[in-house]
C-alpha cells in the first residue's frame, strides 16, 4: 500500500493517511478514479515528525469504508500523485461504493458530511438548481431588493463560467440599505414571509440568513441560501462570515455574469468582492477552503445575528438518519409522570419527541423544544399519526440568549408551564448553555412556581447518542446554580444509570427543584 517514488509519499492506514511532504498543499483522494475527499495535511492532520502527518478519515467516510478500492492521492497544485493501488478496508468484500440512498455518488463536503457534489451532477440536476436560483432572484428583484450571486456560485461563474465541482449548494445575497443589524434582520424576516406567502418552503438559519426551497414542479427539491449584505460605517457585512472594508460601489449597481450558459445577476465588481471574501488567492481552486473569519468578526456577527450552534449539525443529522430509535418513553419520563399531576409541561431537549408523546398521552399539555429541526419534525409526525392535539414542538437554541428569553416569555405566557422536564441535556451543554437552560426554566415557571425535573449523566456514557460530546458536571454545581436562580431543591439522588438505557456503571443524577 506504499506509493511509487515521488515527492508525494502516502501510506493508507485503517485510521487514515500517512502523508509525507506537501503539508500545506490541498490534496485530493480518489477512489476508483473519483474524487471523494480533499484535505491539507497541516490543517486536518496530526504531526508525526518533520513533514509527516497522520490525516484521520472523516467520520462520515470512515463509517462507509468496507471493501476494496483503487486509491490515489493527488496534489492539486503541483500535480504530484501517489498511487496506492488496491486497498482493502474492513471485511474486504466487494467494492467500496460511496452513494446515497438514491444511488447517487457522494463525496466528503466542506462540512465533513457525505453529500452529492456538482462534479457528478447531470445536466438536468444543474438545470433544476439554476432555474431555482433564477426564480429566487426574480422574487427578490420584484420586491425591489438588489440580489445577486454570492460565495461559491459567484466564484465558479467568474473562474470558469461553471459550478465548482466540489461544491454542492447555491448562494444568493441581497444588499440592504439598512445599517442597523436589527433593521437588517427585520427585513430578512419580511422577505422570508413573502416567500412563504408565495407557497415556498423556507428554513430560518439565523438573523439575516435563511434558505428557500422553490416549488419543485415534478423535479427534486433544491435549496437556495439567501444572505443579507449591508454596510455599517466603512465595512461591508455579509451574514454569516464577512466583515471587510469595501465600498458600496463593489456591490451596486448590479452587473451580470455567465454561469453554465445562463446570464445571472452579480455584484458591480465580482473580482473585488471575491478577493474580499476569499483573499488574494481566490482564483486558485482549493476544495479544502473553509471560512475562518477573525475572532472580532465572529464575535460581532454572532452578537448581532445569531447565538452559537455547537454540534447542531450532529444532532440534526443523527435524528434525520434515525439514529435515535429508542422505543417508548424513558424510565425518567415514567418516574416524573408518577409524581407530577397533568398540566402544562415544557420538554427541553425533546429530541424526536419520545417522552413528549408519552406525557401527552398521559394528559399533559406538552411543548417539546429541541435544537435540531429533524428531531422536531419526527415528533410532529408522530403526534399527527396519534392524533395528539395537546402536543406542540418548537425549535430552541440554548446558546442564543435572545432565543432563550423569547421562548421563556412565550412559555410563561401562552404555555403557562407548571413543569419543565429536561433529560440528558445538562451534560451535553457548555456552561453558558446550561445557565441558559436554567434561565429558560425560571422564566417559564416564575408565575406558576412549578417544578424543574433534571436527569443527566455524571460519568461518561458509552453507546449513547452524543456520548462524544458529554461534559462532566458535578451535581453540586447544578444545585448551586439552581439556588442562585431562585429554585428550592426538593429532591436529589444518584442513580446507577440514565433511565436504564446505558451500561450500569454510567452513573446519573436526578434533581427536582421548585421555583420559589
Amino acid at each position: 500500500m506504499d506509493t511509487e517514488p515521488s515527492t508525494l509519499v502516502v501510506k493508507v492506514r485503517k485510521r487514515g493517511l500517512i502523508v509525507v511532504g506537501h503539508e500545506d498543499e490541498p490534496l485530493d483522494v480518489l477512489f476508483d478514479g473519483r474524487r471523494i475527499w480533499s484535505f491539507v495535511p497541516s490543517r486536518q492532520g496530526r504531526r508525526r515528525g518533520e513533514g509527516r502527518y497522520l490525516v484521520p478519515w472523516p467520520k462520515a467516510l470512515r463509517a462507509r469504508l468496507d471493501g476494496v478500492v483503487t486509491t490515489t492521492v493527488e496534489a492539486l497544485e503541483s500535480g504530484a500523485r501517489a498511487h496506492c493501488g488496491e486497498v482493502k478496508f474492513g471485511s474486504g468484500r466487494g467494492r467500496v461504493n460511496l452513494v446515497d440512498e438514491l444511488g447517487q455518488p457522494v463525496r466528503v463536503d466542506k462540512g465533513s458530511r457525505l453529500e452529492r457534489s456538482f462534479e457528478t451532477a447531470d445536466e438536468d440536476e444543474k438545470a433544476s438548481l439554476l432555474e431555482g436560483v433564477q426564480r429566487t432572484l426574480d422574487v427578490l428583484t420584484q420586491r425591489g431588493v438588489p440580489a445577486f450571486l454570492a460565495f461559491g456560485c459567484l466564484l465558479g461563474a467568474v473562474r470558469s463560467g461553471k459550478l465548482i465541482g466540489h461544491d454542492n449548494d447555491a448562494d444568493i445575497a441581497y444588499y440592504s440599505e439598512a445599517s442597523h443589524p436589527f433593521d437588517v434582520m427585520l427585513e430578512s424576516l419580511t422577505l422570508e414571509r413573502h416567500f412563504i406567502r408565495l407557497g415556498w418552503r423556507t428554513l430560518r438559519m439565523q438573523g439575516g440568513y435563511f434558505k428557500v426551497y422553490p416549488p419543485a414542479s415534478g423535479r427534486e427539491e433544491v435549496a437556495i441560501d439567501i444572505f443579507s449584505a449591508w454596510h455599517r460605517g466603512p465595512y461591508l457585512y455579509v451574514v454569516q462570515v464577512l466583515r471587510v472594508p469595501v465600498p458600496r460601489s463593489t456591490i451596486l449597481p448590479l452587473s451580470t455574469v455567465t454561469l453554465e450558459g445562463r446570464t445571472v445577476l452579480a455584484p458591480a465588481d465580482p473580482p473585488g468582492l471575491l478577493e474580499a471574501t476569499y483573499g488574494p488567492g481566490w482564483r486558485v481552486p482549493d476544495p479544502t477552503f473553509k471560512f475562518r473569519p477573525p475572532h472580532a468578526t465572529r464575535r460581532t456577527l454572532g452578537a448581532w445575528t445569531r447565538g452559537g450552534r455547537l454540534h447542531q449539525r450532529f444532532w440534526h443529522d443523527s435524528y434525520a438518519s434515525g439514529a435515535d430509535a429508542s422505543p417508548g418513553p424513558s424510565a425518567f419520563a415514567r418516574w416524573v409522570a408518577e409524581r407530577e399531576p397533568p398540566g402544562a409541561l415544557l420538554d427541553v431537549g425533546s429530541g424526536t419527541g419520545r417522552d413528549s408523546l408519552y406525557f401527552a398521552e398521559r394528559g399533559f399539555r406538552v411543548t417539546g423544544c429541541d435544537y435540531a429541526a429533524s428531531g422536531l419534525e419526527r415528533g410532529r409526525e408522530q403526534a399527527r399519526q396519534q392524533g395528539l392535539s395537546s402536543l406542540d414542538f418548537l425549535q430552541l437554541n440554548l446558546y442564543d440568549l435572545r432565543h432563550v428569553l423569547a421562548r421563556g416569555a412565550l412559555m410563561a405566557g401562552d404555555c403557562g408551564a407548571r413543569a419543565v422536564y429536561s433529560r440528558a441535556v445538562v451534560d451535553a451543554l457548555t456552561d453558558h448553555g446550561r445557565r441558559n437552560l436554567l434561565l429558560l426554566s425560571r422564566a417559564a415557571l416564575r408565575d406558576s412556581t412549578g417544578r424543574l425535573y433534571l436527569e443527566y449523566f455524571t460519568e461518561r456514557p458509552r453507546g449513547v447518542l452524543g456520548a462524544a460530546y458529554w461534559k462532566r458536571v458535578q451535581p453540586e454545581v447544578v444545585v448551586d446554580e439552581l439556588v442562585s436562580f431562585g429554585f428550592t431543591i426538593e429532591h436529589r439522588e444518584e442513580v446507577p444509570t440514565l433511565s436504564g438505557e446505558a451500561p450500569a456503571r454510567s452513573a446519573a443524577c436526578r434533581i427536582v427543584a421548585r421555583m420559589s
